[in-house]
């Protein structure tokens, strides 16, 4: 894969033109970049990483075509699929981390009142079917939805829906602790 990548990259600078339409991109490119990521340091990510699959399918690229346009879908889908990366790790609201964090943190002897909310946060969840719950508590340890659905034999699809139902049900019965 990196030889591809570098043998690509030389070609590209021994095709100057390809090289320089592609440059003459970038001011149009940071500009849709920066609308979309809203930062600067992660517009200027997007166009980095729009050219370097640019020149990685260089030869996919039908000379005479515009290379804005070609250049544009490939930083679309892109951020498309960064976003839905992002959109993928970030399943749990604040409120539930928050009690995630309660239930596998370590209270002191004297904390009297956080070992008791953290033992009804484990009542709580002990009542949910025993399917849903693991699939929960799997998430909590860490694990992803793909490795969840590997290991229990689901798909990921499921595993989310179980995640999400699960998290609707505690914030519900848990409103108390907001």
């Amino acid at each position: 894969m990196c030889l591809n990548i570098a043998t690509n990259m030389l070609n590209c600078i021994h095709d100057m033109d390809f090289c320089n339409s592609m440059i003459a991109q970038s001011t149009h490119l940071y500009k849709t970049a920066l609308s979309m990521t809203k930062n600067h340091d992660d517009a200027e990510d997007l166009v980095q990483e729009t050219f370097l699959k640019a020149i990685i399918c260089k030869d996919k690229f039908a000379k005479g075509s515009n290379m804005g346009a070609w250049l544009f879908t490939i930083m679309k889908n892109t951020f498309i699929n960064q976003y839905l990366k992002r959109k993928n790790r970030k399943v749990l609201t604040y409120d539930i981390y928050n009690i995630a964090h309660a239930i596998n943190c370590k209270s002191s002897a004297n904390d009297v009142e956080t070992h008791y909310y953290i033992k009804e946060i484990n009542q709580i969840i002990s009542t949910i079917k025993k399917e849903q719950r693991i699939a929960f508590e799997l998430y909590i340890d860490g694990y992803k939805y793909k490795e969840i659905a590997d290991k229990l034999g689901i798909s990921p699809g499921t595993v989310r829906s179980r995640i999400f139902s699960i998290r609707k049900k505690l914030m519900k019965k848990l409103a108390d602790y907001r």
